[in-house]
């Protein structure tokens, strides 16, 4: 049988548990509510609708799957088709620039990624960065 000292500690224990967790919740309702008293109108609320929605749209746009691979694939190809280098970084700006929709949390590394699974198209040199691979006729060297 468990001495009375132990149970109290051990429902000391859970009761502080409880209140962590409702000054968590505090400290959130606060600031919803600091947020929301700044709104002045309801023209306020309609425009955070309208961000919100451009973001779910933005963000379910753009999935990591074949189609964005292609896409973005296409893309760099048109821009690295002038004959000049550019770093990852440099890409994905370019395609930010054109509306590209680009998947993942880290941009250039998902189009590293790409570029780097289409040997046939592009080539990487660590020095100048991308570029598209020269197409060497067959029985010719280069």
């Amino acid at each position: 049988m468990a001495s009375p000292l132990k149970k109290a500690k051990d429902r000391l224990s859970i009761v502080q548990q409880k209140l962590t967790l409702l000054h968590e919740e505090e400290s959130e309702l606060l600031t919803t509510v600091r947020v929301l008293e700044r709104m002045k109108t309801e023209e306020d609320f309609t425009d955070l609708d309208k961000e919100f929605s451009k973001l779910s749209f933005t963000a379910s746009g753009a999935k990591r799957d074949r189609k964005n691979r292609i896409v973005v694939a296409q893309a760099v190809t048109g821009l690295l088709s002038d004959g000049k280098a550019r770093s990852t970084g440099q890409i994905v700006q370019a395609l930010e620039a054109q509306n590209v929709p680009i998947a993942g949390k880290n941009k250039v590394a998902y189009v590293s990624q790409i570029l780097s699974r289409e040997r046939t198209k592009f080539a990487a040199s660590r020095k100048s960065g991308w570029t598209l691979r020269t197409v060497v006729p067959f029985g010719k060297t280069a």
